[in-house]
């Protein structure tokens, strides 16, 4: 992989006294917050699995990393499309294909093709929509505000990580899982009648910028960043997929309170503590950040009776202070020709992990029980940690070449 790192070009025409929260940014927040609301509402297909389909730790990890497998595998078309064809058309087509994979649930009643392939579908849905639209809000962001943006537009679809799941599992036990998928299913529909008014940065100035580009930049100064991205994500993976049925089998019958907790703290991160990655610097936020991932995963393993919340609270707070942080640590600097890639590559890392995870782990979790992979899964964290840590004075450069 290789892109255009800028260093002394000029940046967008942005003035630093421009507002941020622009009617176009707040449209691309909204947005998100209706497809996250579709994406969020899956976090609870762990649970729909082990009661209504009856599947083992094994099968819901297979089934959760499929998601994430298509996901990577997409990155490296779906990275340079978003560069080269617009950020808004992918952000339409992740909509209405979480839309579509939505109301296909209707109809799943095994564990078989059907299920599989909408998972696959799920997955390029948040490729397509995610990637593309922080790219956009990447783009529209004055440099010196790139991580409180990020995190803005994080808690925008963050928000949806417990407002979904607390909503639509009561009506889940209430009413059964076609009512749930449909919900899910309007929401992206709703997302997709609204991402046809977003505007984005015109080719021109694509081009224009592309052109003050004066350094070039190899994929291997982004490695120990990428590598933080997967060891997250594996944590990630770890948490959500299997502390639901950990919680079923030591004789919870809720499981939405974690992300109650989890949503709360995390938003309110973002939004209050969201500069102190532009203020302190990005990589020490992340490494402190990871550092919390790994204790709170690390702590699921001793889960009891009302311990949910304040678990959620506590990986809310790592995961809200840490993935803007990381984020804005690799797209700072890159230009727009370039950006759309090095989001892709920064969130299918993410996906990597998560779907990696939840496989092998889901085979541990299935012989030696829940408890150890989550020790696992935090001591991985870790690594993360360590990465970033000696890779900070690391930074390649190369000799300048003419464009």
């Amino acid at each position: 992989m290789r892109v255009l790192r800028q260093e002394n070009a000029p940046q967008l025409e942005v003035k630093p006294a421009e507002p941020l929260f622009t009617l176009n940014y707040a449209l691309v927040l909204v947005t998100q917050f209706a497809f996250g609301f579709s994406f969020s509402t899956f976090f609870i297909l762990p649970k729909f699995l082990a009661t209504e389909l009856r599947s083992g730790a094994d099968v819901i990890g297979h089934v959760s990393a499929i998601a994430g497998i298509a996901s990577v595998l997409a990155v490296p078309f779906v990275g340079a499309s978003i560069d080269r064809y617009g950020r808004r058309r992918f952000i339409c087509a992740g909509a209405l294909f979480q839309g579509a994979a939505a109301f296909g649930f209707i109809w799943v009643n095994k564990v078989g093709p059907l299920l599989y392939g909408l998972r696959i579908v799920h997955g390029l849905a948040f490729t397509f929509a995610f990637n593309a639209a922080a790219t956009l809000v990447a783009d529209i962001t004055p440099p010196q505000r790139l991580g409180r943006s990020l995190g803005i537009f994080g808690a925008s679809m963050l928000v949806t990580n417990g407002l979904a799941p607390y909503l639509l599992e009561p009506l889940a036990e209430m009413s059964g899982w076609t009512p749930v998928f449909s919900v899910a299913g309007l929401a992206s529909l709703f997302a997709l009648i609204l991402s046809f008014f977003i505007d984005q940065p015109s080719a021109p100035a694509q081009k224009k910028e592309a052109l003050h580009s004066t350094y070039r930049w190899s994929g291997v100064e982004l490695m120990p960043i990428l590598f933080s991205s997967a060891m997250a994500g594996s944590a990630f993976g770890t948490l959500l997929t299997f502390y639901q049925p950990f919680a079923l089998e030591i004789g919870l019958s809720r499981v939405s309170n974690f992300f109650i907790g989890f949503t709360l703290t995390a938003i309110l991160s973002r939004v209050f503590l969201g500069g102190l990655a532009d203020r302190f610097g990005r990589r020490r936020i992340s490494i402190i950040a990871l550092f919390l991932y790994g204790c709170a995963v690390i702590a699921m393993a001793w889960l009891q009776a009302g311990m949910l919340f304040a678990l959620g609270a506590f990986f809310g707070l790592a995961h809200g202070l840490f993935y803007p942080a990381l984020n804005a640590l690799a797209v700072e600097g890159i230009p727009l020709i370039a950006r759309g890639r090095v989001m892709s590559y920064f969130n299918g890392a993410f996906s990597f992990g998560f779907s990696a995870s939840v496989v092998w782990l889901g085979i541990a979790a299935e012989r030696f029980g829940y408890p150890l992979v989550f020790i696992l899964a935090g001591l991985l964290t870790y690594l993360a940690v360590f990465a970033l840590w000696f890779s900070g004075n690391q930074r390649r450069r190369v000799a300048p070449v003419n464009p």
